[in-house]
């Protein structure tokens, strides 16, 4: 048998995976609903930080895939603030839409 490989010590944890839950082409964005991205969104250098500060809102549907489950059910249920989150991107990307 193999021997696994214990973890050193001095090992970076590995970033955790987030998931898109907003709706589709949020902003203009090439963002899909259940969009995976393999980094934190927002992190500092993020092309999303702008907006992120124009719409905080928008930063709460990128979610953590380890608390994917919970989330799915918040953003359907009226008034969790995830759910308000996603009706507020919803408006603002038709708002801007409009204006376009």
């Amino acid at each position: 048998m193999d021997k696994l490989t214990p973890l050193k010590k001095d090992a970076a944890p590995k970033e955790e995976a987030y998931m898109y839950l907003g709706p589709s082409r949020p902003l203009g964005l090439p963002y899909q609903r259940g969009m995976i991205l393999r980094y934190r969104p927002g992190q500092p250098g993020s092309s999303l930080q702008l907006y992120f500060q124009e719409q905080p809102q928008f930063a709460r549907l990128f979610v953590p895939i380890s608390k994917l489950a919970p989330a799915l059910k918040a953003v359907s249920t009226p008034g969790t603030p995830l759910y308000q989150a996603y009706a507020a991107i919803k408006k603002a990307t038709a708002e801007a839409r409009s204006n376009a």
